[in-house]
């Protein structure tokens, strides 16, 4: 039950709608039309929002949403690699054996179970982070201030394919996170069992 509502709860990450483009200058960027969002139209042959986000509300809206989607699919790009390293037996060091299991859902239940104060303080590092660096409405969705610049290709036109990429990868994962813990709930075995050993068909 435990790790259906796991299941359940990490993905309401994947909430995300059609917002507004990063831009590179520290003032927020507007966008008045759907099609002038960066992933708005990819590959669909024009705007693709059939429950109608990206009419819903002022561009306030439009704007948080897009960082909503932008830290969602960071967080899901993430949390694809964790999972894969969690199920190749690679764990962080602990003396009571909590992070030793390869299943990131059976890790993740025993981690909330056998160490409470642990989730806890987990959860207030996570609050403390949202509290105290809020995404700067000055700023564009997601611009964490000189972090990254380093990456940040000089041209205008290879910045937005960057970030164009950065949304695509950013949604894939969110739906890739989803199905690896929603297949290994069903079957369960870790990620890397399920492909090294062919389908499996739920338990």
């Amino acid at each position: 039950m435990m790790k259906t509502v796991a299941v359940l709860a990490l993905g309401l990450a994947t909430a995300s709608a059609f917002m507004m483009p990063a831009a590179r200058s520290g003032v927020r960027a507007r966008s008045t039309t759907p099609s002038m969002l960066i992933g708005g139209d990819v590959e669909t042959g024009g705007v693709w929002d059939p429950v109608g986000y990206s009419r819903i509300g002022s561009e306030e809206s439009l704007y948080r949403r897009r960082c909503v989607e932008l830290k969602h699919g960071r967080v899901s790009m993430l949390a694809v690699l964790g999972v894969l390293v969690q199920s190749s037996g690679i764990h962080l060091p602990s003396s009571d054996g909590v992070f030793s299991y390869k299943k990131p859902l059976e890790a993740f239940y025993h981690f909330v179970v056998d160490n409470p104060l642990g989730a806890a303080q987990l959860l207030a590092g996570i609050a403390a982070i949202e509290i105290l660096f809020p995404q700067d409405p000055s700023k564009a969705p997601g611009d964490l201030g000189s972090f990254g610049d380093n990456f940040k290709p000089a041209d205008e036109e290879d910045y937005e394919r960057l970030q164009l990429a950065e949304i695509k990868n950013g949604r894939l994962a969110m739906i890739a996170i989803m199905a690896e813990l929603t297949q290994e709930n069903l079957s369960g075995v870790d990620v890397l069992t399920q492909l090294s050993s062919g389908p499996f068909s739920p338990q």
